[in-house]
């Protein structure tokens, strides 16, 4: 069987839109990935300031407007996880952890960044409809609200402190009994728009179809405040990139290292979405850095014909 001319691992917004331009460009694309709830935009209850969908349009729905995108264009889908990779000779091979094994003659790696931790009660639920994480990419989804901000680093208090411009009230929950930040950054901090609450946890994140109020432990008591928004700064993620062996160049947390063309440091490899920088991006973001990527593995095939 000829080799595929290029394996698209991880069907996200930054794989899908890869994997649909370089099907528009006639060429042979096979698409795996876990399935479409799998991933950070998959699960996200809601997805916002993405193009085209002014009100924001739910996680799922957006991911299968993304597959049909995939199969109107003419590229292959399979479902399923990747176990590992040989990348010693072109073509290279991939290989699921169902045992199937794919010859290609160009791999991008979209397989993103999943979460390492615990969520509390409606986290995950409220993902995007009010739960996010990043103050810089979706601060302005509260301005004029109340926001909760969780931590006690140095990226916490700036968060807080970039939220409260434009928010009505910010709650600054340290789970500690003091912040590890300089003096001056505790000072900047004591803003009356900002209340900061040490030694305090969060429990729950309530609503159904968007934050109301978070549940709060502080001081053995459970305090309920309301709130539009939860910005959390005490999760840690991970890129999905076990199955890479150490193939392509990683940095220690298992970010790929990319150049401007999103390729690897193996030729014929590249890479985009979350898997390249250890988080999750706005999906806009990611699906742009899909489109360059498959504009990269085109001039790259085009050198083998």
């Amino acid at each position: 069987m000829n080799p595929y001319d290029v394996i698209i691992l991880g069907g996200g917004p930054a794989g899908s839109n890869a994997a649909a331009r370089l099907a528009q460009f006639k060429r042979q694309v096979l698409l795996i990935d876990k399935g479409i709830g799998e991933g950070f935009t998959g699960s996200s209850a809601r997805v916002q300031n993405f193009p085209g969908f002014p009100e924001g349009i739910s996680g799922p729905k957006l991911m299968e407007r993304f597959r049909q995108s995939v199969t109107a264009a003419g590229a292959e889908i399979k479902e399923g996880a990747i176990e590992s990779m040989d990348v010693a000779a072109n073509p290279f091979t991939v290989t699921s952890q169902g045992g199937e094994s794919f010859a290609t003659r160009a791999v991008i790696l979209a397989t993103g960044a999943a979460f390492q931790g615990h969520l509390v009660p409606g986290e995950r639920e409220l993902r995007g409809a009010g739960v996010f994480s990043d103050a810089h990419l979706e601060g302005a989804l509260v301005a004029g609200g109340t926001v909760v901000v969780i931590g006690k680093t140095q990226e916490a208090c700036k968060e807080a402190l970039l939220l409260a411009r434009s928010a009505n009230r910010v709650y600054l929950i340290v789970p500690s009994s003091k912040l590890d930040v300089p003096e001056g950054l505790v000072r900047q901090l004591q803003d009356k728009k900002i209340e900061i609450i040490f030694s305090a946890s969060l429990k729950q994140v309530n609503g159904t179809d968007k934050v109301t109020s978070v549940t709060v432990l502080a001081a053995g008591t459970e305090k309920e405040i309301q709130a539009d928004g939860v910005f959390s700064y005490t999760h840690d993620w991970q890129t999905v990139s076990a199955y890479l062996k150490d193939r392509v160049q990683m940095t220690e947390k298992g970010i790929v290292m990319v150049d401007d063309d999103m390729a690897t440091s193996v030729k014929g490899i590249f890479a985009c979405g979350d898997i390249i920088c250890g988080r999750p991006q706005l999906p806009a973001i990611s699906a742009a850095q899909g489109i360059l990527a498959a504009l990269s593995v085109e001039k790259y095939l085009g050198t083998l014909s």
